[in-house]
């Protein structure tokens, strides 16, 4: 794999933007506290005290990826909602600069990565109602998406070639 080079002060400043951003709504109280925030806090809750439970409670599809990511939120700044809070938004910030990096990498283009990481930092209403509350592992899939974007961008289009080569 090639290595990727951008404007890492650029990036940061994206991310910056997006921690003040979503700073600004966590502590405007616009996002009431969910059921299922409530399920999570609590599962992360059980983690913490030597549960390891595999679904979101109450379900057996939904895994329990956010509340093992919340319980370690809990373990350093203790069990509330702004923990909570605070590890989606670490989680958007990630989603934040992985969807910048994607951005460059497939462009090449500073100012295509420049607009997709703004639009990132400052998202729609419901990317940042749903980013912002736990409400069922979109930070962890929006992630994943792009770090499955960044691998496979390498991968040879089947003209015989090779990782390992």
């Amino acid at each position: 794999m090639s290595a990727i080079h951008f404007p890492r002060k650029e990036l940061l400043l994206i991310i910056a933007i997006g921690f003040v951003t979503r700073l600004l709504v966590l502590t405007s109280g616009s996002v009431t506290f969910h059921a299922d925030e409530a399920v999570v806090g609590l599962m992360a809750r059980h983690i913490v005290q030597g549960e390891t439970p595999t679904f979101f409670y109450g379900q057996a599809y939904m895994g329990s990826l956010d509340a093992y990511l919340v319980s370690t939120g809990f373990r350093l700044l203790g069990d509330s909602v702004n923990t909570i809070r605070l590890v989606q938004m670490a989680l958007y910030l990630s989603v934040v600069a992985t969807g910048y990096i994607v951005a460059w990498r497939f462009s090449g283009s500073g100012r295509i990565a420049l607009a997709a990481g703004l639009l990132l930092a400052v998202p729609t209403v419901n990317v940042t109602l749903y980013t912002t509350a736990t409400l069922g592992g979109y930070n962890e899939t929006l992630l994943f998406g792009n770090l499955l974007l960044l691998l496979s961008y390498d991968v040879p289009a089947g003209d015989g070639a090779r990782w390992d080569s």
